[in-house]
């Protein structure tokens, strides 16, 4: 089997290489699916349907590819009749495409004439706990379940043949849900780091900011689902690091139809580095702002249209200065009545109030402790507690917290007694 890393689509970490231009994906794929049945286990996908969903149908895997990378890449080929052999030992792949070729080519198809092999086996067959594999860079795909009707388990592990890593945020190794690198249950673009690693992108619309401290720039950003000869991602290297950050505009073209509402008409912002993964960092719409964790790298998408984001980038010296103590805490017992007439409810609450604390980046919330303990978290200088009991004295006091994590000193506590 080949030497590239086998990347399976489980929750299993996958191994990287250094992130650089693909050749791989480039060009017309020529492609031979190999339906394969066991001896107690018949394959139940036609090489009608799979033709369909590799290379022929409107929403096929061909299609997908073209639309994704402007013409650069696509699928054609050739679908088995479901042929016989062997079950091979639990996940054995060596032994899977030996025997797959074997019986391909004993049914006079030339493997020379193809770059790309993808054996669909048997649904459930050999329980091997992924719903794919392939070989990172290789020319080999296994399907082990969804084979006649997931086009996008199909996409997603030809992505991974093709050079492509997994797409990934805090959520989780697969958590990115805008690109099929992360969610191969739906049908989004790649996003805009693997769409570069492809060469789809080409340096021509690729904004190179300097990650220099002090660096501010504005740019118009087209959005990433269609071949438009312009500006489609800028690239921040992130100061001190092997990382970058990369920016893109998305709409609901195409593909993109089905992006959910968090990542339409937003910029997306992710961080890639030497290895082949893309983490999705942070998403921005018209009016809002994103900063980095280290408080250095902002990012705001001015306004937009059905074309253009335009975007403007800050970088700065990292955020280590904590927002000022919050003043003036204070507490009082009050009713609050919700609801009218019969079903209206009063309910006595503890009223929280204080001065804003000042933070030369901005302060993002406030944490409350309560008897000790941290309570709650509140965007705003107020809180109404409600969760009181009878007889018991509350004392609190308040922390300010800036975008960047830094925590100011406590504020004065305050008692309520019963």
């Amino acid at each position: 089997m080949e030497s590239s890393s086998l990347a399976l689509l489980s929750s299993e970490p996958v191994s990287s290489s250094t992130y650089e231009t693909s050749t791989v994906g480039a060009g017309v794929q020529k492609t031979l699916v190999i339906l394969l049945n066991f001896p107690t286990s018949k394959q139940v996908c036609t090489k009608s349907q799979v033709d369909s969903l590799m290379f022929s149908g409107s929403s096929s895997v061909n299609k997908y590819y073209q639309e994704n990378s402007f013409g650069k890449v696509g699928f054609q080929g050739t679908v088995t009749e479901a042929m016989t052999i062997a079950a091979p030992a639990y996940c054995d792949l060596n032994s899977l495409s030996s025997s797959g070729d074997a019986v391909a080519t004993q049914a006079g198809y030339d493997l020379n004439l193809f770059q790309k092999r993808v054996y669909v086996l048997p649904p459930n067959s050999l329980k091997c706990g992924w719903t794919g594999a392939a070989f990172t860079g290789g020319n080999k795909v296994f399907i082990d379940s969804s084979g006649c009707s997931n086009s996008m388990v199909y996409a997603h592990e030809l992505g991974h043949s093709l050079g492509m890593n997994h797409a990934s945020s805090a959520g989780g190794e697969y958590a990115d849900h805008s690109d099929v690198m992360g969610d191969p249950s739906s049908t989004p673009h790649f996003n805009s780091v693997h769409k570069i690693a492809m060469g789809w992108i080409p340096s021509s619309r690729i904004a190179n900011m300097s990650g220099m401290v002090g660096t501010i720039a504005d740019y118009r950003v087209a959005h990433l689902e269609q071949d438009v000869n312009d500006l489609q991602a800028v690239k921040v290297p992130i100061v001190g690091t092997t990382d970058s950050y990369y920016l893109s505009y998305r709409r609901g073209l195409g593909f993109d139809s089905i992006l959910s509402s968090g990542f339409l008409d937003s910029i997306s912002v992710h961080r890639a580095g030497l290895g082949t993964r893309s983490y999705l960092v942070g998403t921005v719409k018209a009016g809002e702002v994103w900063i980095d964790p280290t408080g250095a790298f902002k990012v705001q998408l001015l306004s937009r249209d059905t074309t253009y984001g335009n975007v403007h980038i800050e970088v700065s010296t990292p955020d280590v200065t904590a927002p000022s103590v919050p003043l003036n805490l204070q507490a009082s017992v009050k009713t609050v009545t919700s609801g009218k007439g019969r079903r209206a409810v009063t309910t006595t609450v503890i009223h929280l109030s204080w001065s804003s604390s000042n933070d030369d980046r901005g302060v993002q919330k406030y944490l409350i402790e309560r008897n000790g303990i941290l309570y709650t978290v509140v965007p705003g200088a107020a809180f109404d507690d409600s969760y009181l009991l009878q007889g018991m004295s509350y004392t609190y006091r308040i922390q300010a917290v800036d975008y960047s994590g830094n925590i100011s000193d406590y504020s004065l506590p305050v008692t309520v007694g019963p």
